[in-house]
């Protein structure tokens, strides 16, 4: 994926820590804060400096945790 390539050239230069989530979309999602809350429900449960795709299993975890 060219956009993490990108960003792990930028993180050698600045060797700050991350959490990235890849989110799509999915209609169960009613709008725009479920995205937010999901992405925060994830990267509560993630290290820091890791990648993680979200699958359907999350959102279902994440709209019965709600």
């Amino acid at each position: 994926m060219k956009i993490l390539e990108d960003f792990f050239q930028f993180h050698e230069m600045s060797k700050l820590d991350y959490k990235i989530t890849l989110i799509h979309s999915n209609t169960s999602l009613a709008d725009g804060s479920d995205y937010l809350f999901l992405n925060e429900f994830l990267e509560n449960k993630m290290a820091l400096n890791s990648v993680y795709k979200c699958t359907d299993s999350d959102v279902e975890d994440y709209k019965k945790a709600s």
